[in-house]
């Protein structure tokens, strides 16, 4: 299936295999609007989405709301197909705005609250944003961001702001739907031809080589992909879902909040997640489905105050490691989950062995993802038992980022498979192939599931007047996973700055402060491997010895 208006720069799947996929029954021409209107007008008396602590909006109440929402854009000039930059935080506005677009066929383009002028500015710029989202009181001014960056893009003329007043260059979300009624937007949304194999959204990658490439994800595919996690998760109408990391992440709408929506379920939206909120609301909400990134788990460790909750409603703790510790801590089901906004996702269920469950992260969930492990750069696949990287294709899997045929061709094999730079390995346990993670071959830090290239950090580090040379990795941390570390040589005579110096430089440089470095070693030289290459992995060692013998220090000064 061709797109009917195809986006330049964008990379849709050979039209043979869409046909195929078709022809299987894997892809239908549903689209991510209209799904949600159906489940709708399926449960429209049931809670969709709960804000705490007194926002319940029955599927009816969103249903409508989003209808108005999004055919009040349109009635600003926007058209299918418009991009539409993203800067909320986890507050149900985000819900309504986000599907709104999908109905609207305007593209969401999912950027973060933390991001900043350079970010912002290559994305819209990339992607010819038309207008743009911000939360209005958030503790950074993204109304004035906005505003700011409204006068730097050419086109993206449309200023809309979330839990904020209206002004004479912008919109409120509240005065947007106030502006349309109900019957008048549910029937321009009917009247919308949204082609079901072109772009819906834009989620971004963690990127390896600097600012995030753009990826682009088609409403039948999205659909696939959301209805097959709800269907190995088994949810249904009794689902609560909760997601402490952000609404905007791939992972919030392929298995916590969307696939709530899609079976009739609940979704909390909250963007306090201390320990005494996050815990409070499972305990006051029922949730049944949650998860969290290491943060979350060790926050509510530390707190000791675990056990002062009843979480007894949690049937599926969804986490990125640690399953074992989760489940002694917090004494709920835990599960891994292995997910890409590049496509394919894996998790392990209910029924999996427990060495599965402790060690792997899990199966893919739809019977048509491929998987093969390759030894890295090349086509060629590892023996059974060995390591390699993660090759991944399928139905919802992307074929090329947008407008990148560069970093497409080193980044997808010729038949298809993206080249993840996930290292794993394949282990059988009673017959099933489940994968276990082994590591990383791309040069990115996972910071708290924010994956963060070490290129770009080092690009803004070198930007610095005092240092010559720079080399970023991410170093272990019990709280984050991983932290930024940069190893520096100074210029002569120069003094390195600060964590605190640098930190502000680099977000002087329009750069988000999360991607700043976190601690800073100055050395002479960097270390170098037998055949004389600088070595990344031997600075890893060593911050790793440095930590462990700061630790054993700091626990003999607390005898």
């Amino acid at each position: 299936m061709k797109p009917k208006t195809p986006i330049p720069g964008v990379v849709y799947h050979p039209e043979e295999v869409v046909a195929r996929y078709r022809a299987d029954g894997v892809l239908t021409d549903e689209t991510l609007g209209r799904t949600l209107h159906e489940a709708a007008l399926r449960h429209a008396d049931r809670v969709a989405v709960i804000g705490p602590p007194d926002t319940r909006w029955t599927y009816r109440e969103l249903d409508e709301m989003s209808d108005r929402f999004g055919a009040a854009m349109l009635g600003l000039g926007l058209e299918p197909l418009d991009p539409v930059m993203f800067q909320l935080g986890n507050v149900p506005d985000f819900i309504v705005a986000l599907y709104g677009c999908f109905k609207a066929g305007l593209i969401p383009v999912c950027t973060l609250a933390a991001h900043r002028e350079e970010e912002i500015g290559y994305i819209a710029r990339t992607v010819s944003a038309k207008a743009h989202i911000v939360q209005g009181d958030l503790n950074f001014d993204l109304v004035a961001f906005g505003r700011k960056m409204a006068g730097q893009i050419d086109g993206m003329d449309h200023l809309i702001v979330a839990r904020g007043t209206s002004g004479p260059d912008l919109h409120s979300i509240e005065s947007l739907i106030e502006s349309v009624s109900a019957a008048d937007a549910r029937a321009r949304i009917e009247a919308l031809e949204i082609d079901p194999y072109n772009v819906a959204v834009y989620q971004l990658s963690g990127g390896t080589t600097g600012l995030p490439k753009v990826i682009p994800r088609f409403h039948a595919e999205y659909v696939l992909n959301i209805r097959s996690w709800a269907e190995a998760s088994e949810l249904d109408e009794t689902t609560v879902s909760l997601w402490p990391l952000p609404a905007v992440h791939n992972a919030a709408m392929i298995a916590f909040n969307t696939p709530a929506h899609f079976v009739g379920g609940a979704a909390v939206i909250t963007q306090d997640h201390d320990p005494e909120s996050f815990l409070g609301n499972i305990e006051r909400e029922r949730v049944t489905l949650t998860g969290g990134a290491l943060p979350v788990m060790v926050r509510c460790i530390d707190a000791g105050i675990i056990g002062n909750y009843d979480l007894s409603s949690v049937t599926c703790f969804i986490t990125l490691g640690e399953t074992p510790t989760l489940e002694r801590e917090f004494k709920v089901p835990g599960y891994h989950i292995f997910g890409m906004a590049e496509g394919l996702c894996m998790r392990t269920l209910p029924g999996d062995p427990r060495e599965v469950r402790d060690t792997c992260i899990g199966r893919p969930i739809h019977p048509h993802d491929e998987v093969k492990l390759v030894k890295i750069g090349t086509d060629e696949e590892v023996e059974p038992g060995e390591v390699g990287e993660f090759l991944a294709r399928g139905p919802y899997t992307i074929r090329g980022y947008f407008d990148a045929e560069e970093h497409n061709a080193k980044t997808f094999t010729a038949d298809g498979y993206y080249r993840s730079g996930d290292l794993m390995k394949a282990n059988v346990v009673d017959g099933v192939t489940y994968y276990s993670f082994e590591g990383r071959a791309k040069d990115n830090i996972d910071r708290g599931a924010e994956k963060i290239s070490a290129e770009e950090v080092e690009r803004y580090v070198l930007r610095h007047p005092a240092i010559r040379e720079c080399m970023v990795i991410g170093m272990p941390d019990r709280m984050m996973g991983e932290r930024i570390c940069a190893y520096v040589i100074a210029e002569d005579g120069q003094t390195v700055p600060t964590v605190k110096e640098l930190s502000d430089f680099i977000v002087e440089q329009g750069c988000g402060r999360f991607k700043s470095p976190e601690r800073i070693e100055v050395v002479d030289n960097f270390p170098v491997t037998r055949v004389g290459k600088t070595s990344k992995g031997l600075l890893r060692e060593d911050i790793t010895r440095k930590l462990e013998a700061e630790q054993a220090k700091a626990n003999r000064a607390a005898v």
